[in-house]
């Protein structure tokens, strides 16, 4: 009789292969829900443990994703587990296997643990240069010994060392570079530095996020040329984030003169023979990136497209100066500025936008205040949109209108008609509760033939939060579970403020529905509390931040897989464990009964 561990190692690997990548669909390391996921070993350590034959085949994919810290602070715990581990790698005969198994590596360049910026303790001292070279160097060493390294991202506040990229392009050309928080030595730093040079020429670059914060105290800003030469001479280059904005109260203004040397000097950057490559996604935050980059790359090439912070609306208006953007399928718009409600985008302005565009597949659109007509998406989009997301954040005050919800139950309806290949929807909930309206926007949810992943935000209700004592409040959001029976349905079950079951009432519900509807069940369903997409606050945050950032949630609720469980739910409890930082997601887990909604 064949036993497990008659399985060939082939086959053990491609098993745990599969749990890998499910475990991935689930986790969410950022805030948003397209985050870049590394770490698989929480869910095949068990697999370690078993025996020689799974830890054989569960090594190699246990030590795929790497992780590798330096900073330039002497007694850094980090730093010092890194050297170590890559001594071990490097000197060790049995640690060498692990470098057979590495296939995505992140390298963290920096000064110091930037956590001391909002906690307890003091930066160490800095090393002196030549070590934090020699450190440099044996990281390289490393990364050239990598037989089969698909991807490495390098973050931090320094610009890539030039021998990484040296090593790069000469030992792993099929490597993908990913540059995260790009950084000059200086902002007003000239043309020819040639580690600059050599990442805007790398064949190895993929994608580069950029910050271009202003504190004020900046000579000739030079990034932005730095920046467009990078995307002019970069070969492979297919994505592109910036957010652009001030931090503080203070802004550098410049003189005419200024500008002037600023133009002057910025021409020397595009000096060179261009690529002929165009990227395909942007991501603009705080300023007009498109026209900043108009002149670089073809913007007709886009395939994705998210816009916020808008400074100003002339890239959508007047249509005739406007690139017609032929290969658009993703687009994503914050309408206006969470901060200052002042600059919200004119709703004329998107509305001729959305009817210009090719057809698309996916379309978001954040605080657009109920301004847009629902009728321009679905008339020009119908047929091709796979998601939609359409969402209004919460009001912060007492004076704003608490009536800020996109889709009434009608306009859901109207898009399940004329929608018919929609994957991905997002509804908010709540906004003005009527007796009964949850659960037919529920039901309603429930007859999407093909919808697989709904998304449904509740409000956190900062205003109440907010307000003085005597005003009633919403209980805790981690003490509020009670024992209670399976098929008991409250008066009010899906209203937390009122019952410690309103998640798997939902979700029972739902899939209750599906079957009635003889539909499949959702592959999940996603509840979030609040604004769960809000990035950190760059300062000190106000009242309604630190409420907000310390309790919103992001509920992933699925059927639980066991063959034994299938009345049960698994929730995935997401939260974060540090408002200012957007990675530091914790997430826990539960087991909860699904309730009966059988008449």
């Amino acid at each position: 009789m064949a036993t497990i561990n008659s399985l060939s190692p082939e086959l053990f690997e491609q098993i745990f292969e599969y749990v890998a990548a499910d475990s991935d669909k689930f986790k969410y390391l950022q805030l948003s829900s397209t985050s870049e996921i590394f770490d698989t070993c929480s869910t095949i350590h068990p697999m370690l443990l078993v025996n020689k034959s799974f830890y054989a085949s569960a090594q190699r994919i246990h030590d795929r994703h790497k992780h590798l810290i330096i900073r330039e602070e002497s007694g850094d715990g980090d730093t010092q587990k890194t050297l170590q581990f890559m001594s071990e790698l490097l000197h060790d005969p049995p640690k060498t296997e692990i470098l057979k198994a590495i296939r995505d590596l992140t390298i963290t360049c920096e000064l110091y643990w930037r956590r001391r910026e909002v906690g307890p303790g003091e930066p160490g001292e800095p090393v002196n240069g030549s070590t934090y070279e020699k450190y440099i160097e044996e990281m390289v060493t490393l990364v050239s010994k990598i037989p089969k390294l698909r991807n490495l991202t390098f973050k931090g506040d320094h610009p890539i060392p030039l021998s990484l990229l040296r090593v790069l392009e000469k030992h792993q050309p099929q490597c993908n570079l990913h540059i995260r928080e790009w950084h000059r030595k200086s902002a007003d730093m000239d043309h020819n530095d040639p580690a600059e040079i050599a990442l805007a020429q790398s064949p190895n670059l993929r994608t580069i996020t950029v910050e271009l914060w202003d504190d004020g105290s900046t000579g000739l800003d030079l990034r932005k040329y730095a920046l467009k030469r990078i995307v002019l001479l970069s070969p492979n280059l297919e994505s592109v984030d910036i957010k652009e904005g001030a931090l503080g109260c203070l802004l550098r203004s410049y003189s005419p003169h200024e500008r002037a040397q600023m133009d002057e000097l910025g021409a020397q950057f595009t000096t060179g023979k261009p690529s002929q490559n165009n990227i395909k996604s942007l991501t603009s935050r705080g300023g007009d990136h498109i026209k900043m980059l108009e002149d670089v790359t073809n913007m007709r090439k886009l395939e994705s497209l998210d816009i916020g912070w808008i400074p100003n609306f002339a890239f959508f208006c007047p249509l005739t100066s406007r690139p017609r953007l032929e290969n658009l399928k993703h687009l994503a718009v914050e309408m206006g500025h969470w901060y200052d409600p002042g600059t919200l985008l004119p709703e004329t302005y998107l509305r001729d936008f959305l009817a210009v565009c090719s057809p698309l597949e996916s379309l978001k659109i954040t605080d657009q205040r109920g301004r847009v007509d629902l009728s321009v998406i679905l008339d020009t989009h119908r047929h091709s949109l796979r998601k939609l997301h359409l969402h209004e954040s919460e009001p912060k005050h007492s004076d704003e209108s608490p009536d800020r919800h996109f889709l009434s139950l009608e306009g859901i309806r109207e898009v399940r008609r004329r929608c018919p290949q929609l994957e991905e929807f997002t509804v908010d909930m709540e906004r003005v509760p009527k007796q009964g309206q949850t659960r037919e926007i529920l039901e309603e949810l429930a007859r999407f033939e093909k919808l697989e992943k709904p998304t449904l935000y509740f409000p956190l209700d900062l205003v109440n939060f907010a307000s003085p004592s005597d005003t009633p409040k919403a209980p805790s959001l981690l003490g509020f579970r009670n024992q209670v029976p399976a098929n008991h349905v409250p008066a009010e079950p899906f209203n937390r403020k009122y019952t410690s079951s309103w998640l798997e009432n939902i979700y029972s519900l739902l899939l209750h529905q599906r079957r009635v509807n003889h539909l499949p069940p959702f592959k999940e369903v996603r509840i979030k509390l609040g604004e769960w997409e809000r990035q950190p606050p760059m300062g000190l945050p106000c009242d309604w931040e630190c409420l907000e950032g310390r309790h919103k949630r992001c509920f992933v609720l699925k059927q639980y897989e066991r063959d034994d469980s299938m009345d049960k739910i698994e929730i995935r409890i997401l939260r974060l464990e540090n408002i200012y930082e957007e990675k530091s997601v914790k997430e826990e887990s539960e087991i909860r009964q699904i309730v009966n909604w059988e008449p």
